[in-house]
């Protein structure tokens, strides 16, 4: 396999945190991120770094797909390595997250091509917002090495964009806005009657809000069905019972789902919860599961309309207090909402369709 890397001429070194493009496990933001952009990159050869801090020497490698490799590599990467890097027409890093590793900052400074940030998120206002400040500061300091040193970088929203520009005002980099956008829309959907059906698909992280989302599900037991799809059942499963609902699989049904699962459960919903607060983590956020409620005419009930830029570009949405007091849009006005949201859907593909050839520009 060593001969082999000798043979590749002109891939895109890509850093993912050890995340593989071509998993088909539940997924989170960042996975899906990593196989959106691994589907735009497909037409060149892909080689995922993963830095194994154990692997004392050597290298272990796995095929993930066609012309799309990953490495394992250890603290000291031999020479093979460091001329992969030389030969590539980009190095891409998925957020700030791969570049803490010193081997990682080490094989980026031997690059002779653009080096691609995709920041994903706010890291260094995450972890603060969950009380890190020691980490959070750690993560400020990667954070400034990396736009410094990046050529492009590569946000999911205009507010992304901006809040970087504004934290940033020094730098020149190259900026593409890429909204996250894997579905395509379901317009066979445009026309489902409302039947009280609520969806939640997501984690329990402290952003999410899950203590409300409870509160809110148990105000409006008596008039919706509720269905939570999460990796992590055991956390809400606890926070209902401690309230007093009963997660029997009628009224509330909490489990983790695959992707299909996952979908065969937004064509049956007419409203998917997104409760978010109003933070600057949330401001610049793109939600893969708010574009999968407006891909499947599932109305998001919004914790605050400030995620994004899903209400600049016109999107309808129901609030988390008309959904504890039962007062769910129906009807046509349900029906007009649900069509509004698949032009700002039309508008978000745009942009990301404009991001992935900005994107791929880069690449020569």
């Amino acid at each position: 396999m060593r001969e082999i890397l000798n043979c590749i001429e002109r891939p895109v070194v890509v850093f993912s945190n050890g995340v593989n493009p071509l998993d088909d496990k539940p997924r989170e933001g960042y996975q899906q991120r990593v196989a959106a952009v691994d589907s735009y990159l497909s037409p060149h050869y892909r080689v995922y770094i993963k830095i194994n801090p154990n692997l004392r020497s050597g290298e272990n490698f796995r095929q993930l797909g066609l012309a799309c490799l990953e490495i394992e590599i250890g603290p000291e990467p031999s020479s093979i390595i460091a001329r992969l890097i030389q030969r590539a027409i980009a190095v891409y890093s998925h957020s700030i997250y791969p570049l803490l590793q010193t081997t990682a900052r080490e094989l980026v400074s031997l690059r002779h091509a653009p080096f691609i940030v995709d920041l994903h998120g706010v890291v260094p206002e995450e972890i603060a917002f969950l009380g890190d400040a020691p980490k959070a500061g750690i993560f400020a300091s990667l954070e400034s090495w990396a736009v410094l040193e990046a050529d492009v970088l590569v946000h999911v929203t205009h507010q992304m964009a901006n809040h970087f520009i504004r934290k940033y005002p020094w730098l020149n980099n190259e900026n593409i806005v890429c909204p996250i956008f894997t579905e395509p829309s379901h317009t066979e959907h445009r026309g489902r009657a409302t039947h009280n059906a609520v969806v939640y698909a997501g984690g329990a992280q402290a952003w999410q809000q899950v203590d409300r989302i409870v509160d809110a599900v148990k105000e409006s037991l008596q008039t919706y069905t509720t269905t939570i799809l999460t990796h992590e059942p055991a956390v809400f499963r606890e926070k209902f019972i401690a309230a007093g609902c009963p997660v029997d699989g009628k009224r509330i049904s909490v489990y983790a789902a695959r992707p299909a699962e996952v979908r065969s459960v937004y064509s049956k919903s007419n409203y998917g919860i997104l409760c978010r607060e109003a933070h600057i983590i949330n401001k610049v956020a793109c939600p893969t599961k708010l574009i999968e409620y407006l891909s499947f005419a599932v109305l998001p009930i919004m914790g605050t309309p400030q995620v994004g830029d899903f209400t600049d570009m016109g999107m309808c949405y129901a609030t988390m207090e008309q959904f504890s007091a039962s007062h769910l849009p129906t009807g046509i006005e349900y029906s007009e909402m649900v069509a509004n949201n698949f032009i700002v859907l039309q508008r978000l593909a745009e942009l990301a369709n404009s991001g992935r050839k900005q994107l791929l520009a880069q690449l020569r």
